[in-house]
């Protein structure tokens, strides 16, 4: 029977990123957050993953929250500073959010949740962070619009 590392060593076609990724996203699958952490920081500002940097920055800050590790905020915010057009972006501002409720830190977690719902996040997730947003204090939820007016017409003013 072929081991793991018989199977993982065939994905050669593969670049050397994938592989990583693959490996880190394996580990955290197994619940070994401490293997991916351990795989993805030293070569987090290696140039020759540039080209995945984002996925490598997600999957980092994923890995070190599950570790309670206090690195997990400075590694999300990079990922939302550096690649804010990314895909891993509204993923990231939500486990930001997370964290920040745990911590009690209210203020922070909604500031990220409404960037999250600016960005024009998939269904799931918008529906996620409203969830998350009326859960929260009143003093932290978005406001409401306010009501549109009417003329003694009864027709909408628009000035």
């Amino acid at each position: 029977m072929d081991t793991f590392a018989d199977w993982l060593s065939g994905l050669r076609p593969y670049s050397e990123a994938s592989r990583l990724l693959l490996r880190a996203r394996l580990s955290q699958g197994e619940g070994d957050h401490a293997r991916s952490r351990d795989l993805l920081r030293p070569r987090m500002d290696d140039p020759a993953f540039a080209d995945r940097r984002a996925e490598m920055f997600f999957l980092l800050g994923a890995a070190e929250a599950q570790l309670e590790d206090p690195a997990a905020e400075e590694t999300l915010k990079r990922l939302v500073g550096e690649y804010p057009e990314s895909e891993f972006t509204s993923r990231a501002r939500m486990l930001l959010a997370w964290t920040f409720v745990m911590e009690g830190r209210e203020k922070e977690a909604a500031e990220h949740l409404r960037l999250l719902l600016a960005g024009n996040p998939d269904a799931a997730m918008a529906r996620r962070a409203r969830q998350m947003l009326a859960g929260m204090a009143p003093e932290e939820q978005p406001a409401e619009p306010e009501p549109e007016s009417k003329d003694k017409d009864g027709d909408a003013d628009i000035f």
